[in-house]
């Protein structure tokens, strides 16, 4: 009878370490929440790679750094703070998120989730990079997009959530549904072209006093204002101007906000 007892115990003790979920104090919230596993991983790459990004929903943070490998690193649930009790009642936090990564040569591919994925669980990326790189196919259903610190070419394509851009060289390409983009662009070339555009959001591009573009703007059910001298009288619906030379193109588009174009002041 004792041994039966005993094996019963110990059968409890296992369900029960079986459903522990390590948790952790926040001070912020002042709050014991669910410790969060991290899908950590480290890829060679070299400057002027490509880097392509697919994530249901979640926020991406994508930074330029002085080395030559590519750091990726991802946690679930971070910030959502209904679905992570959720899924502390059921057992699952702590648990590490799936994410798949592909190397061909020079080209790296990240995904996680799947937009057609019911209750999909936000996955959050924070992704160290070369300065030199390519970001083609960023693309997000839902979630916060940042990227600093790089030059080359940018692609994003984002259904629900904000976009900023900061200390970025290149041609960029920005395409949201439903969000506002603040984007800074530096040392625009004669080849560059910078062109965003917005379904239900504001666009506000900070330029360097000196810039060199031709510019083309339209904010359908909006209105456009610049620090910039544009040759005609605003607030206004549609811009098309030349700042100092004609060189790299901006095209900007919002079907249902405002532009704003910002001169970048001085440190």
């Amino acid at each position: 009878m004792r041994v039966l007892c005993a094996l019963g115990l110990a059968i409890v003790l296992l369900i029960a370490a079986a459903c522990i979920i390590p948790v952790f104090f926040d001070p912020e919230s002042g709050a014991w929440t669910p410790s969060l596993q991290k899908f950590h991983r480290v890829v060679s790459l070299g400057p002027g790679g490509t880097l392509s990004l697919e994530n249901s929903i979640g926020d991406v943070e994508i930074r330029g750094w002085d080395q030559e490998d590519v750091e990726i690193t991802a946690e679930e649930g971070r910030g959502d703070e209904r679905a992570r009790r959720s899924w502390t009642y059921f057992g699952m936090a702590g648990k590490q998120p799936q994410v798949q990564v592909d190397q061909f040569d020079r080209l790296i591919k990240i995904k996680a989730g799947s937009p057609e994925e019911e209750n999909a669980r936000p996955v959050h990326f924070v992704i160290n990079v070369p300065h030199s790189i390519n970001l083609t196919d960023i693309r997000i259903n839902r979630g916060h997009v940042q990227i600093a610190d790089v030059y080359g070419s940018v692609r994003v394509e984002l259904d629900e959530g904000d976009i900023a851009v900061e200390n970025f060289s290149g041609s960029l390409d920005l395409s949201l549904v439903r969000g506002s983009a603040e984007v800074e662009v530096l040392d625009l070339r004669k080849d560059d072209e910078v062109r965003i555009t917005t379904k239900e959001g504001d666009i506000t591009l900070f330029l360097q006093p000196e810039v060199n573009v031709r510019l083309e703007a339209t904010a359908s059910n909006g209105e456009i204002s610049s620090d910039f001298e544009l040759g005609q009288e605003l607030p206004a619906k549609k811009v098309s101007a030349q700042i100092g030379r004609a060189e790299a193109a901006v095209l900007l588009m919002a079907l249902n906000g405002d532009i704003r174009l910002e001169k970048i002041k001085s440190p």
